[in-house]
């Protein structure tokens, strides 16, 4: 089977991880149609012999592009020649002149349907789909709720490759030692801030922590700048981009995973793989993924952006206007956690002495997914059974 995949890849994102482990390993004729002009360089590597066309460019080797009001006709055109029997569109909405012929069209979600304006063209690109993925029960509903996505969506979990098992023994936190982490994009909506305030807290409270941030993005100046007016120099690192985060979850006892919107929490997939319990918000899919009390801690976010923007001292973009609400199953406006409700969770953490039940409760989290179906062949299996209606 023929699979067209319309994807862009100037950076590393959540989906693009995805994208790349399913190229990978799957074994379908697959087509890359790049709408992006140039590939991330950690994206190209990891793409070496596979057959990349960069849509918008006139010539491959060649930086002429088409004119803008053509793109949308030859995208079109290109994908008809193909001959493919899906075209996999990843994340993104494409300009496109109509609906291609003779070929099924499959829309992948991966945090877009959040943030996506409800406009003609989103219209019109919902209208040309017969299918949809999504990584979880919150992306299903908010394709379904706030885009009124009506063709089939297949809720398929996202999983990640298991790290290899020379992974240290963790001696348990303690007021003396209590090392937190995040890797992510550094950008407003993953509340990066919300775990610097809580740093300053726990030091407070007599409790010496530290925070390692893994990652570069947008808002990294202005959290260097919080880390520098709060005096945490001592207390904070910045690592920048980590390609293998495996030293860095072995450097960890809890994983700070604070967002105020993440459609799935791949990131903590990730940490629990590596066998680090979790603080969460409890927002979009991320209690999907990780089982209060038993994995690590949800937390309702309960402060509102303006007061979080207020607490940071700098205009933090959190991408969102809105979320979905997984215990109340409704769309609502974004939140963000109180840095001390995540605070008074770690504290709870060390007085109690429970960490090696998270520890526990992560080892047999990992061994049910394990034994999970295989996401590459769930993919698969249900982009030919599209192919079949």
């Amino acid at each position: 089977m023929k699979v067209i995949h319309i994807i862009n890849l100037d950076k590393m994102g959540g989906a693009e991880k995805i994208f790349l482990q399913f190229i990978s390993e799957s074994n379908l004729q697959n087509k890359i149609f790049c709408i992006s002009n140039n590939v991330d360089p950690s994206i190209k590597q990891s793409l070496v012999g596979h057959d990349i066309q960069f849509v918008n460019k006139i010539f491959p080797f060649a930086k002429i592009k088409f004119p803008p009001f053509l793109r949308p006709v030859v995208l079109k055109k290109r994908i008809e020649r193909e001959g493919a029997d899906v075209l996999v569109v990843w994340d993104l909405i494409p300009r496109l002149s109509g609906k291609p012929r003779d070929v099924k069209t499959v829309y992948y979600d991966h945090g877009s349907s959040w943030v996506f304006d409800n406009n003609q063209r989103t219209r019109e690109f919902i209208n040309y789909i017969d299918a949809a993925i999504a990584p979880s029960k919150a992306s299903k509903a908010m394709m379904q709720m706030r885009l009124s996505i009506s063709v089939p969506v297949k809720i398929i979990p996202n999983t990640l490759p298991v790290p290899k098992a020379n992974m240290r023994l963790k001696t348990p936190p303690s007021k003396h030692e209590l090392i937190l982490g995040t890797a992510s994009r550094l950008a407003g909506v993953k509340g990066i801030a919300v775990s610097v305030l809580m740093v300053a807290e726990l030091l407070k409270r007599d409790i010496n922590a530290r925070l390692l941030i893994a990652g570069k993005g947008p808002e990294e100046t202005h959290l260097r700048a919080l880390v520098k007016e709060r005096g945490l120099e001592k207390h904070v690192s910045f690592l920048g981009y980590q390609e293998d985060l495996g030293d860095f979850y072995d450097s960890i006892h809890l994983y700070m995973s604070l967002s105020v919107a993440e459609s799935f929490g791949l990131s903590c997939l990730d940490a629990q793989l590596h066998k680090v319990p979790c603080i969460y918000s409890v927002v979009d899919g991320q209690p999907e993924v990780n089982i209060h009390e038993v994995t690590g801690i949800g937390i309702k976010p309960t402060l509102s952006i303006q007061d979080y923007i207020s607490q940071t001292g700098y205009p933090a973009d959190v991408e969102r206007k809105f979320v979905y609400d997984p215990v109340n199953n409704k769309i609502t406006k974004p939140m963000i956690v109180s840095y001390l409700d995540g605070a008074d969770a770690i504290e709870g953490i060390l007085q109690k002495g429970n960490y090696l039940r998270f520890l526990e409760g992560i080892e047999q989290r990992n061994m049910i997914l394990s034994d999970r179906n295989d996401m590459i062949k769930n993919i698969e299996d249900f982009l030919t059974q599209v192919k079949m209606k």
